[in-house]
């Protein structure tokens, strides 16, 4: 990976060059990210978001804004132009982390947006939260916690999510600028793909959906997930395949604590007193590379070299805080594994279809609105339902809300619905002649 940052400056776009020498050298190819967290600092700055009191959030770009979609398509274009011509430059991130920073935005421009999509004004019930008001908080809210679809608050949301904020359609503009400016078709993806509420459209028309997972403690984790990046691939227009991302770095307050004294430390745990991030153990990451292989991908990553390559030799201190080096046999194991297996067996593990899925998990939008719910990729009961189906060798499906209202898949059996207090009126009803 190399990132755009801010600028292409002539130094970087030599940095750019040297790198990409290097790796064509060895082999390998190189993805950029068109849009990292330099971009987003320089303009959420110029161009934040209004809270619903009127101040402006800062950390928070209005990515639907188009004077300032047109400043970050011009630098794209011509990042491409002088970077994504290296013949070893062959897939885009379209950004990176783009919409952990979204949230309702009350500008003008923005209000507008929902007027002439909608006919209607942003409900007062709206606040700044990513999610909407508890139901327990609203008066009139149906006893039965069955709402019709057009609620205007849950109609809110499913315009800020797949539209409104700006980044799904933003993102498809990012990639056709890229392609632009070197002259040919190029691969694009998006990530982290799931990092948002069960509902289609998340990275908008890429190529790839890309999703990174934590393995640790259980590396079944990285099943479900993929899951959830298939039915967004299956529900989102121009999305064709998902990479599975394994994240090679682990929390070390999760698996060594700092705090806690241990008669033996490991030698790591001297010389790299301050690590916040260790290595993920080579047995998790063994154990989540043959998950990704039975499943039908487009590719599988490895996310964080400076946990799996000593960084003291590119110059850092041993005693820096963050990502540190503390396994050397993580690296070798998924070598052996992508030579052993991935590699040669890969063109296989492409073609075998998957089993018909007879068990889904259904993750309900309504009831991550209302009540707070969801995984958002990473985390909570559905989360863990969806691993210990996959325990449970029950290889389980995910489905949406919008999946169900339009019928049950036929070859569905049974459906499992963790943390579905809220449901709409169609998903209720296509549930009940299930």
């Amino acid at each position: 990976d190399f990132s755009y940052g801010q600028s292409a400056s002539e130094g970087s776009i030599q940095n750019a060059f040297r790198r990409m020498d290097q790796y064509l050298r060895d082999g390998m190819h190189a993805s950029a990210w068109c849009l990292g967290p330099g971009t987003f600092k320089k303009y959420s700055e110029q161009y934040p978001i209004t809270r619903k009191g009127g101040e402006k959030n800062t950390k928070a770009l209005e990515a639907s804004n188009p004077e300032v979609q047109a400043k970050i398509l011009d630098d794209v274009e011509r990042y491409a132009r002088a970077c994504g011509t290296h013949p070893a430059c062959d897939l885009i991130a379209t950004s990176n982390e783009s919409r952990d920073a979204s949230f309702p935005n009350f500008s003008e421009h923005a209000r507008e947006s929902y007027r002439c999509a909608t006919g209607k004004e942003i409900p007062p019930e709206v606040g700044d939260s990513r999610t909407g008001p508890h139901y327990r908080t609203l008066a009139k809210f149906p006893f039965t916690r069955i709402v019709p679809s057009n609620d205007p608050i849950l109609e809110y949301y499913r315009w800020f999510w797949q539209e409104g904020d700006g980044w799904n359609p933003f993102l498809g503009k990012v990639a056709e600028a890229f392609a632009k400016g070197i002259g040919r078709p190029i691969a694009t993806m998006y990530q982290p793909a799931v990092r948002v509420p069960p509902i289609s459209g998340s990275g908008g028309p890429v190529t790839y959906n890309r999703h990174w997972t934590y393995i640790y403690p259980e590396p079944y984790n990285i099943n479900y997930v993929i899951s959830e990046q298939q039915n967004m691939v299956a529900s989102t227009k121009g999305q064709e395949g998902v990479i599975a991302s394994l994240q090679c770095f682990s929390y070390r307050s999760k698996l060594a604590p700092q705090e806690v004294k241990v008669d033996n430390p490991p030698t790591w745990a001297v010389e790299r007193p301050n690590a916040v991030f260790i290595t993920t153990p080579p047995d998790l990451l063994q154990e989540a590379m043959w998950v990704c292989f039975a499943r039908q991908l487009f590719g599988i990553d490895a996310k964080s070299y400076k946990t799996l390559y000593d960084n003291v030799l590119r110059g850092e201190s041993k005693l820096k805080a963050g990502y540190q080096f503390t396994n050397a046999a993580s690296a070798p194991m998924l070598q052996k594994q992508f030579q052993t297996a991935g590699v040669p067996l890969g063109p296989l593990f492409r073609r075998i279809p998957e089993r018909a899925p007879e068990v889904a998990v259904l993750e309900s939008f309504s009831a991550t609105i209302f009540a707070g719910r969801g995984t958002w990729g990473w985390q909570g009961k559905i989360y863990d339902y969806g691993t210990m189906a996959t325990l449970a060798n029950l290889n389980p499906k995910v489905l949406y809300e919008e999946n169900i209202a339009k019928g049950v898949p036929a070859e569905t059996k049974v459906i499992i619905m963790p943390d579905c207090d809220v449901l709409t009126e169609e998903s209720y009803a296509a549930l009940r002649e299930f």
